[in-house]
């Protein structure tokens, strides 16, 4: 009799556990999205001209290896220009490679670029929006984000939390028995990024496992905007890496789209744009 009735709360339970996990699956699944997401803008009809195809390069010859860079000179240049804000947008932003790689420092002189601008011009508001994975997802701290903050510029890691599940029966199980655990703390694990990355807690592999992330690679400006298909911002790879620069005010669309979209990033408030600086768009901005 005993065994039966033990057999019964097992079902019973693990029936309960079966129907909170299906809910669970179809709350995260189906949930309202945040305001502002998603977002129609205007459409845009856009002269050929106004458009530039960009590209950096990394092969070999003469038995060296090359590398051919004008992304980052137009992000560079971006930077030069802007006199009031600099807010960028970017999903990677790290150094981590394998101890047998060597790449140009890409995220290191951005880094660098950033900071000699707060110096000399200490009064612009430079703000970084970027994703948990570049922490290993809390595993530890970016010693960049740490030196940037350090000198007045905002980094902000994006909370996907909010957003749908992309990955529902893996993110049930997740959010039912191991998000209240945190991921701080000190990693043991190999990081899966590159063998000079620190180490990674088993917590921190566990919400890897989501697949979520803020994955955009862009830097608007009111007169020009850069968009980047592809991951660029950890140390170049050997692959051709695209980009598109559109030579258009379309501030004013992607400014508004992202002050909406904040309430995905850590408490801090846009700067305050007035609308008729918008509309003639006359801020020097990068994003």
């Amino acid at each position: 009799m005993r065994v039966k009735n033990k057999r019964y709360w097992l079902m019973g339970l693990l029936a309960l556990l079966l129907c909170v996990f299906l809910g669970v699956v179809y709350v995260q699944s189906t949930k309202a999205l945040p305001e502002g997401i998603p977002y129609e803008g205007e459409t845009h009809q856009l002269p050929a001209e106004s458009i530039s195809f960009l590209y950096d390069l990394t092969y070999q010859a003469h038995g060296e290896t090359q590398y051919e860079q004008h992304m980052f000179k137009a992000v560079f240049e971006a930077i030069d220009e802007a006199e009031e804000f600099i807010v960028l947008d970017f999903f990677l932003y790290n150094d981590y490679y394998d101890a047998d790689q060597q790449y140009p420092q890409l995220s290191s002189n951005l880094t660098k670029k950033l900071i000699d601008k707060k110096k000399k011009n200490p009064s612009i508001d430079i703000t970084l929006i970027t994703d948990e994975i570049n922490t290993s997802y809390n595993s530890h701290k970016n010693w960049q984000f740490e030196e940037l903050k350090e000198h007045g510029i905002d980094v902000l890691l994006t909370n996907v939390d909010p957003l749908r599940d992309s990955n529902p029966l893996y993110s049930a199980i997740w959010r039912m028995f191991f998000q209240w655990l945190g991921q701080k703390g000190t990693g043991i694990f190999p990081n899966a990024m590159a063998d000079g990355a620190p180490k990674m807690t088993a917590r921190s592999y566990l919400k890897m496992l989501n697949i979520k992330a803020n994955h955009r690679k862009r830097l608007p400006q009111t007169t020009q905007y850069l968009f980047y298909p592809v991951i660029h911002m950890m140390p170049a790879r050997t692959i051709p890496i695209l980009d598109f620069k559109l030579t258009v005010p379309l501030f004013k669309t992607y400014w508004s789209r992202n002050r909406q979209q904040r309430t995905l990033q850590e408490a801090k408030n846009c700067p305050n744009i007035k609308e008729e600086k918008l509309q003639q768009g006359t801020i020097p901005f990068s994003w």
